[in-house]
């Protein structure tokens, strides 16, 4: 297996939170690091793409990608 491949896997999993439900779920600032990207604005709309993409499967987008913000001090 490529290496870049086997790093991104050991990533996810090293990263994953397990919900008591047995969901397995990242951040996407987790996703962003993990998968190399330099910037949120580039992120963004991969992350859009995967969205349109579950929906245009017929899966229900809103049961795998859920967008919420954290608060963070200000000058921080």
């Amino acid at each position: 297996m490529d290496l870049q491949l086997e790093y991104i896997i050991q990533s996810l999993n090293n990263s994953k939170t397990v919900r008591s439900n047995g969901a397995e779920i990242w951040t996407a600032r987790q996703l962003l690091s993990i998968l190399a990207y330099a910037d949120w604005t580039n992120f963004r709309s991969v992350l859009q793409k995967a969205i349109s993409a579950c929906e245009n499967t017929g899966v229900f987008s809103n049961n795998h990608f859920r967008e919420f913000t954290d608060m963070v001090e200000v000058g921080s």
